[in-house]
């Protein structure tokens, strides 16, 4: 038994490091491409490998990049592959998961793992193509799915966006036991739609550590428009009726992500973010948007975004929790601070990451909600498992 899983672990190594040699290559080409300096390309991809390799050996203690030397940066690397290679960083949990999926969900585990390892044509299928042939060719476009709940909750909106290699069925099955665990709301799925594991793990670590400006996945822009409307809502003036003010917004607006997903909800609040920050005084929309973003609470599951203004949204009053476990091999829940190639402070965060200790896994319904009312008892999110007590109608 020890020899088959080390034999896994061997092979999935194997597939990691390829999916650097192909980060590699495409970053140096798009790199000359744009006139970047062929030094920084090499040293970002550098960064990239080594960020790609810590995470999947599931390190305790990030690496501070910048102040080590080429050999200690090297010592890392092989320190890490001897962990992939004895630990797994959490592979054991990762083909549990698949083996339960493959059992109680066989026709779509099959689908998931075409989508997974095939990418799909970055086109939209033509109408006349036969639908068998645009199944296996073409994959999702992101689109936004609301899932029903139970009433009294119109004044909150819960949205979710999803994290790599799923597809619509896995999303929305994220998405109906986030119901489940908080009292039936309505929750909006964002879906973020895979484009196979490899691209998916490209387009993560870009996000993480940005390096290229311009890239921008494809759920961005719906998940931003979703955001916004519901901040515009939350952020409604008080109308008087009689001798009584009533609020007509939202009083809560709840973006949950994982994975991914985080990645590309840090994205969006901060662009929301900036531009309430930039605005012109006179700007009513923005005056609007200002009062919805205190009414707003982020929620990042399995956080893999780096890049947090911690200042800005503290002074939009604007709630973010990083709910991670500290085994997750995708991740760096870590009490100290990560810096990357620049210098930078990378995973600073305006409450302290909530960490369930010595926990594996990096799922959202495994991993993460299946025992949700036990762990992570810090996060805020707990006060919206039972029914609330005021009737906001």
């Amino acid at each position: 038994m020890v020899a088959v899983t080390t034999l896994v672990n061997v092979i999935v190594l194997l597939g990691w490091i390829f999916c650097i040699a192909a980060l590699f290559i495409a970053y140096l080409i798009v790199g000359c491409c744009v006139r970047v300096a062929f030094r920084n390309c090499v040293q970002d991809t550098f960064t990239a490998a080594e960020v790609i390799l810590l995470h999947f050996a599931a390190l305790t203690d990030p690496v501070p990049l910048p102040p080590l030397g080429w050999v200690d940066r090297v010592r890392h690397l092989l320190v890490g592959v001897r962990n992939a290679v004895s630990d797994g960083g959490g592979i054991d949990s990762l083909l549990a998961m698949a083996l339960q999926l493959l059992k109680d969900y066989p026709r779509h585990c099959i689908v998931c793992a075409w989508e997974a390892l095939l990418p799909g044509l970055p086109f939209r299928p033509f109408r006349w193509m036969p639908r068998c042939l645009t199944w296996l060719a073409f994959r999702d476009s992101s689109s936004p799915n609301p899932l029903d709940g139970a009433p009294g909750f119109e004044k909150e909106t819960w949205i979710y966006v999803n994290g790599i290699c799923s597809n619509g069925w896995i999303a929305e099955l994220n998405g109906k036991r986030l119901q489940e665990l908080f009292c039936k709301r309505p929750i909006t799925v964002i879906h973020n739609p895979t484009d196979s594991v490899w691209v998916d793990v490209l387009e993560t670590f870009v996000g993480k550590l940005k390096l290229f400006s311009w890239w921008q996945v494809e759920p961005e822009k719906t998940l931003r428009k979703a955001v916004e409307e519901a901040l515009l809502k939350s952020g409604d003036a008080l109308l008087k009726s009689g001798d009584a003010l009533l609020d007509t917004g939202k009083i809560r607006v709840v973006l949950i992500a994982h994975s991914q997903g985080t990645i590309i909800a840090n994205n969006v609040v901060h662009q929301i973010a900036d531009s309430v920050a930039n605005a012109k005084a006179n700007d009513e929309k923005m005056k609007k948007m200002k009062k919805g973003l205190s009414k707003l609470e982020v929620y990042l599951f399995a956080d893999c975004a780096h890049h947090v203004d911690v200042d800005l949204l503290k002074s939009l009053n604007v709630h973010m929790e990083s709910i991670c476990n500290e085994r997750d091999p995708a991740l760096y829940p870590v009490k100290g601070q990560w810096s990357d190639v620049n210098g930078k402070v990378v995973n600073d965060r305006p409450k302290h990451p909530i960490v369930q200790p010595d926990k594996r896994g990096h799922f959202l319904n495994t991993h993460y909600l299946d025992n949700f009312r036990r762990e992570y008892r810090d996060s805020r999110l707990h006060n919206y498992e039972t029914l609330p007590t005021r009737n906001w109608d």
